[in-house]
């Protein structure tokens, strides 16, 4: 991480889930592949449409070998890199070829549901409704640094994912096959699947 940046600035591997689901998870040996698992964290729930849910501590799967977990696993993506860009300030660039469709992290920072946050943070919508704000000003990880492009120039995609919670976590993919030394970023607005006015980090 940038020295300016460090200086002042708490790294913070996930955000605080809310409520707990109170479903049964994975039953022990389960694969949590398709409709062979018959777990809500695999089966699509139509209360939630266009959000994806993930093992988590309610499941009795094995973590090492489990296909539904990439928040729960954390960054994986060794090859990022904190660095000044040309003419946004800091951005996150890869330092080696990421291959679509990759997790790279979760938005991380302190949830606020009232009032103002800082021009560090992401407003979270479902189904065009507002449900929380992540403000990554003084608490993060990498993806505070990642800057917004416009539609199809954004190389990353959000996506909600409940994993042992009722609010749902930020995960960041890439979209597209992503080159070494490439800047990663994603469109502001996209965390609305029906966007709704100031929906933008």
């Amino acid at each position: 991480m940038a020295p300016e940046v460090a200086s002042s600035f708490e790294c913070l591997s996930t955000v605080e889930e809310g409520e707990f689901f109170e479903a049964e998870g994975c039953k022990e040996g389960c694969e949590c592949r398709g409709p062979k698992c018959p777990c809500r964290c695999v089966l699509v729930d139509p209360e939630y449409q266009g959000v994806s849910f993930e093992c988590g501590l309610r499941c009795h799967c094995k973590f090492s070998n489990c296909v539904n977990r990439s928040l729960t696993r954390g960054i994986r993506q060794p090859g990022l890199e904190v660095r000044p860009t040309l003419s946004k300030g800091l951005g996150l660039f890869t330092m080696g070829a990421i291959k679509a469709g990759t997790f790279l992290c979760e938005y991380t920072g302190d949830i606020i549901t009232e009032g103002s946050a800082s021009p560090y943070s992401l407003r979270v919508c479902e189904q065009g409704k507002h449900l929380y704000t992540i403000d990554s000003a003084k608490r993060g990880n990498a993806s505070r640094f990642v800057n917004h492009s416009c539609g199809f120039h954004a190389n990353v995609r959000l996506e909600l994912v409940r994993v042992n919670g009722i609010r749902p976590r930020v995960a960041l993919v890439t979209k597209a096959d992503v080159g070494p030394g490439e800047e990663l970023t994603f469109e502001y607005s996209e965390t609305c699947e029906l966007p709704c006015e100031g929906c933008v980090r």
